[in-house]
């Protein structure tokens, strides 16, 4: 797959969403982290920066600017 970032959604601790983060990191990817709740965050992957989020309008709406915001910081990252 051509995709350099990959956002996983760590909310309820789905346990497929965890492997598919660990072939994005064997890969070389980019990985944003978003959650729900910081507690679904696991210790191994506390050092990466995760996005938390309220499950209404208002809470994605946040969300999409923050990830707006965050995918242009790695996309500018990877220019220079």
């Amino acid at each position: 797959d051509g995709s350099r970032i990959v956002i996983a959604d760590c909310s309820h601790r789905n346990t497929n969403v965890f492997y598919e983060i660990g072939i994005a990191h064997a890969l070389g990817k980019e990985v944003i982290p978003i959650t729900q709740s910081k507690d679904d965050i696991p210790f191994d992957l506390g050092h990466l920066r995760h996005l938390r989020y309220h499950n209404n309008d208002e809470g994605r709406q946040q969300l999409a600017a923050k990830l707006y915001n965050c995918l242009q910081s790695l996309v500018n990252r990877q220019k220079g």
